[in-house]
């Protein structure tokens, strides 16, 4: 084989190598999150649920449907809550966090779970389990009490 044409090999193969690497590295990425279907009415978000120790227990629980409502401790809080029973563990968990539009949050002293629509300054007991897509104000113009289920999608 002459150089040139050992040469384009080489780079054919080391090219090659590059993209199963690529999409392994980004299947690796995606195989610890779990897609997730939020259902409120004839409205439907796709979302995914993180890699997280948490969010994995969350996942574990699926399908639920529960109750979502204002957050008890009243106004200024951008999101609507329920209450999870029992409390989700926090083994393993890194604690902190300051959830915005589109996503999907625990605060562990309360066991509150959310769907955020507005931006939270950072919280110590908060943590970020995954996202929803579409419009976040969706969940803003909810009032009163409303029925959500949450359940695992297709990958």
């Amino acid at each position: 084989m002459n150089s040139t044409k050992y040469k384009s090999a080489l780079a054919a193969l080391a090219l090659s190598a590059g993209t199963v690497l690529t999409a392994s590295a980004g299947l690796a990425q995606d195989a610890g999150e779990t897609p997730i279907r939020i259902i409120v009415g004839d409205t439907v978000f796709e979302g995914h649920l993180n890699s997280t120790t948490m969010a994995q227990r969350l996942s574990d629980r699926l399908p639920m449907t529960v109750t979502f409502g204002e957050h008890p401790g009243g106004g200024g809080f951008d999101t609507k809550v329920t209450h999870l029973e029992p409390p989700l563990s926090t083994e393993g968990t890194e604690l902190g966090a300051a959830p915005g539009p589109g996503d999907i949050a625990l605060y562990v002293p309360s066991g509150n779970l959310g769907f955020y629509y507005g931006q939270l300054r950072h919280w110590p007991g908060a943590v970020v389990l995954g996202t929803y897509e579409g419009d976040p104000g969706f969940f803003e113009r909810q009032t009163g009490e409303f029925t959500v289920t949450i359940e695992v999608a297709e990958r």
